[in-house]
């Protein structure tokens, strides 16, 4: 999933669903498996997503919904927060919600 979300950077698509299947993975996976996608850049690459498609709402939102689960994996050590506040992800959300506050997905 990150190899192609890497090989793909300008498909919206690709970034779309990219950032829904590592959602998905944080959401249900467990901590093993938020662990892994963290370590794989996951959320490096979906706010460089959302950077390269700020204009897609639908990407944008998935995006959100990644970093939130990013954001409570691992914690009890606060592995996944603090990832997801030192790669800007606060200021990524912010300003998706800028873009978009007239939009609805």
């Amino acid at each position: 999933i990150c190899a192609g979300m890497q090989r793909h950077k300008d498909d919206a698509f690709v970034q779309q669903r990219g950032c829904e299947v590592l959602q998905a993975i944080c959401a249900h996976g467990g901590p093993p498996a938020q662990r892994i996608v963290l370590t794989a850049q996951g959320a490096e690459l979906v706010l460089a997503a959302m950077r390269n498609h700020s204009g897609d709402q639908h990407l944008q939102a998935q995006a959100c919904e990644a970093l939130f689960h990013f954001s409570a994996a691992d914690k009890e050590s606060g592995l996944g927060r603090r990832i997801v506040v030192s790669l800007g992800g606060p200021q990524a959300i912010c300003n998706a919600m800028t873009w978009h506050s007239g939009s609805r997905s």
